[in-house]
């Protein structure tokens, strides 16, 4: 068998096992709010006034929603009908993601059948459909984003600048979580903006405006103009308001959980100390980029920072900072491909155990303590100066 007919068959093979073993299953206080955000869609545009809690952005609200509300027929879908097409919405979702991944790690000199070994990994498939999350969607869009971005350093071609910036611009649009990889995608983009015509500079300017575009079509509460800004600032991302017992966050290890992030303080409060912090230390990732596809193992860090030192953290939220590092893993030495597989694994089924927390009885990583540990431990691991088969350094055009 081929590679491509191999990487064709597990794309849509393993996602389909997988939405067999967990097509009843999964989180389901989330399924079950989703479901309440699909009944707000169908009354109108009104879903992110009058609705329960919509907090995502525009393309993360249509892939809750529009899916069910496209296949309901005459009647709104019921919550168990619901979630069968939110999992199947999820597991395409995977499919696809399956074959963006074996398109990016051509781009970094690996075989593209590892895909499928990353795949398998539990930090993949648990926090996606499995979860009934839509991570998988933005971890797709990321993936587009950094193969355009790679294309377009080694040759600013429109096509090249068109799959970043799409890619960027969704990952955005669905969910907060993105907003941690945009470091690493902006500055890819405007290192090979660079060497590109004025006119790409323009039309990548011109293109934020797709930030805006659902904004005149949605209703928003009284006093926001921009459904972005009501998202972040307006209630929407209130996570980071609170020391939260999970997510492998420095904080529930010294401050006591589900408390007020702002009312813990030396000198500066939690929630200060952990936006410093991240800050703090874009300085030695920055300087740890000596390649262009070191931008995925920068964006991938950036996520796991995120994990770590910010306040309101929860077990999902690495799923994009595992992603890049399994790709960045294989394309270095055996021994961090696989100490990264398995931290990655590890932290996978730390977030099942949040589903099955029964199922894991006296299993060591239901608990976020050595989680947090290992993620620190990966983190060092991958700032050891390295080098990615099959892509030129940034020197090399300067």
């Amino acid at each position: 068998m081929s590679e491509r007919a191999l990487i064709v068959l597990g794309a849509v093979g393993l996602p389909a096992l997988a939405l067999g073993l967990h097509h009843d299953t999964g989180h389901l206080g989330d399924i079950e709010f989703f479901h309440e955000w699909y009944l707000a869609f169908r009354e109108g545009a009104g879903f992110y006034r009058d609705g329960p809690g919509l907090n995502y952005p525009i393309l993360g609200v249509l892939l809750v929603c529009l899916p069910a509300w496209l296949v309901e027929g005459s009647a709104a879908l019921e919550l168990p009908q619901y979630a069968l097409v939110l999992k199947t919405t999820l597991a395409l979702s995977e499919c696809a993601l399956i074959l963006a991944l074996a398109s990016l790690l051509r781009r970094v000199g690996v075989r593209a059948r590892w895909a499928l070994a990353i795949y398998l990994c539990p930090s993949t498939w648990a926090p996606g459909a499995w979860f009934g999350q839509i991570d998988v969607c933005t971890s797709l869009a990321l993936v587009i984003a950094f193969i355009g971005v790679l294309d377009y350093r080694r040759e600013p071609e429109p096509e090249s600048l068109a799959l970043a910036l799409g890619g960027t611009w969704c990952a955005l649009l669905i969910k907060q979580l993105a907003w941690f990889t945009l470091p690493a995608l902006a500055i890819g983009i405007a290192l090979g903006l660079r060497r590109a015509p004025r006119s790409h500079l323009a039309a990548a300017l011109a293109s934020a405006l797709v930030l805006v575009a659902a904004d005149p079509f949605v209703e928003l509460p009284a006093g926001w103009h921009s459904h972005l800004l009501w998202v972040w600032f307006g209630g929407g991302s209130s996570h980071a308001d609170f020391i939260v017992a999970g997510g492998a966050s420095m904080w529930s290890l010294v401050a006591d959980v589900n408390v007020s992030a702002h009312a813990w303080r030396v000198g500066l409060s939690a929630h200060q100390w952990g936006l410093l912090l991240f800050a703090l230390a874009q300085v030695p990732l920055w300087i740890a980029l000596r390649h262009d596809g070191d931008l995925l193992r920068y964006g991938a860090l950036c996520n796991l920072l995120m994990c770590v030192v910010l306040t309101g953290v929860h077990e999902r939220y690495f799923v994009h900072g595992s992603l890049l590092l399994l790709v960045a893993g294989f394309a270095q030495p055996r021994w961090k491909r696989v100490s990264g597989w398995v931290v990655c694994a590890w932290w996978g089924l730390y977030v099942l155990a949040s589903l099955h927390f029964d199922a894991f009885s006296g299993w060591p990583f239901r608990s976020h303590v050595p989680t947090a540990l290992l993620l620190v431990a990966l983190a060092i691991v991958h700032l050891a100066p390295s080098s990615m088969p099959g892509v030129s350094p940034r020197s090399a055009e300067a």
